[in-house]
């Protein structure tokens, strides 16, 4: 397949998910709505803010996970099938779920424990040899 074939193939492709696109940019237009508010300057520093934030953060989390696995589902059946079914969206979002949100702990743990391992590192690089290059290089 050539190039020009392939570019048509990923416009003819990209357009069999306007419904998902759609899907996704309202779901953040509206969670930015909501947040909007919360932005404010003189909202800094309030505790309640604070954990209103928080609870929202949380659930457009939850709620974006489903959406990438209900997603994946529907390039999975155009990538086998070459169409799909947006009925199935829902389901798929629930039989992806758990593999999404295990998958980003797996990589949320490693990075951890990489920082973790650098940041130890670096430490000891600086107790060992406390100069000005030292500080420079580990920062």
């Amino acid at each position: 397949m050539g190039i020009v074939q392939a570019i048509k193939k990923g416009f003819t492709l990209s357009g069999k998910f306007m419904n998902v696109i759609f899907i996704f940019f309202v779901f953040n237009a509206v969670m930015g709505l909501i947040s909007l508010p919360i932005t404010k300057p003189e909202n800094v520093g309030n505790p309640s803010i604070a954990g209103i934030s928080l609870i929202l953060s949380v659930i457009f989390f939850v709620v974006f996970i489903f959406l990438q696995g209900a997603t994946l589902g529907l390039v999975r059946d155009v990538h086998k099938t070459g169409s799909f079914n947006i009925s199935n969206f829902v389901p798929y979002g629930k039989k992806y779920y758990v593999k999404i949100l295990g998958l980003l702990l797996i990589s949320i743990l490693i990075a951890a424990v990489l920082v973790l391992i650098l940041g130890l590192l670096g430490s000891g690089v600086i107790t060992l040899f406390n100069n000005n290059f030292t500080k420079i290089l580990v920062g």
